[in-house]
């Protein structure tokens, strides 16, 4: 095919500096460090609890403690596993929201509101209940 080494080494450099050659940018490229569309780029609040995606299924619970009882007052809630629990408390009294087999204990301010967020990802039934008084707010199921 080529009669001297010099020609075929001729040859090999040619083609090996087209190969290396850098293609032009386009208006359409990113670079490396681009960030990632608010879908995909995971977020957290100030607290460090995660914000969901608008792809996350979120369940919001409004909880009253008030004038000594609990509404809702022991509920049973069926929920997927995977689901965030999103608790909305307020209450007129200081107290304390437990959620079992989670182990998460919510304080709550006389007269505030709280909220929290609880990534269901344990099956089973779990109570959610108050301190003071003890009262159940809610049976919940995870399957």
């Amino acid at each position: 095919m080529f009669r001297s080494p010099a020609a075929a080494l001729a040859a090999a450099l040619l083609l090996a500096g087209c190969a290396a050659a850098p293609a032009a940018p386009t208006a359409s490229s990113a670079p490396a460090s681009s960030v990632g569309s608010p879908a995909t780029t995971p977020s957290a609040s100030p607290s460090g609890t995660p914000v969901p995606t608008p792809s996350t299924n979120v369940r919001v619970v409004e909880v009253s403690l008030q004038n000594g009882r609990a509404t809702p007052n022991g509920d049973r809630l069926s929920l997927p596993k995977g689901t965030i629990l999103r608790l909305r408390i307020s209450a007129d009294h200081a107290d304390e929201v437990h959620v079992h087999g989670y182990d998460v204990e919510i304080p709550v301010k006389a007269g505030a509101s709280v909220s929290k967020d609880i990534a269901l990802d344990q099956v089973g039934r779990f109570e959610i209940e108050s301190h003071e008084p003890a009262l159940t707010i809610l049976q919940l199921v995870v399957s």
